[in-house]
């Protein structure tokens, strides 16, 4: 008996873990298309990352769920809401350039490639 509980314990320790149910530190901040961009005040490509949501010029996400997340990619799905309509969408975001370039990938295969605002 304690041979099949420890054979148990092996198997759901070996089983891939559940992400965090928030957004990891490093995707955290300000995003935008350049330098240039993070310097204005509006910018139609900013992009604002925190824990639990993500905002852009006419919309919102809020996280579901984080379906994997590794150190320098992360793969999450949102609802969304913006110009009276909502939806969901998954998304998969990897960091570049030590952590300066942020590319999100779409569900529907679009590429985004943003910079990291720095005093934004």
């Amino acid at each position: 008996m304690r041979h099949l509980i420890l054979m148990i314990v092996s198997l759901l320790l070996s089983l891939p873990s559940h992400a965090s149910s928030q957004i990891p530190k490093s995707f955290l901040g300000i995003w935008d298309a350049n330098a240039d961009a993070c310097e204005k005040q509006y910018s139609d490509m900013r992009l604002r990352i925190s824990f639990s949501a993500i905002e852009y010029w006419e919309s919102s996400g809020n996280l579901l769920e984080i379906i994997e997340s590794k150190h320098s990619s992360l793969i999450a799905r949102f609802v969304f809401r913006g110009e009276g309509e909502s939806w969901e969408r998954k998304i998969t975001y990897f960091l570049l350039n030590e952590q300066r370039e942020l590319v999100q990938v779409f569900d529907d295969g679009m590429r985004v490639s943003r910079v990291r605002c720095t005093d934004a």
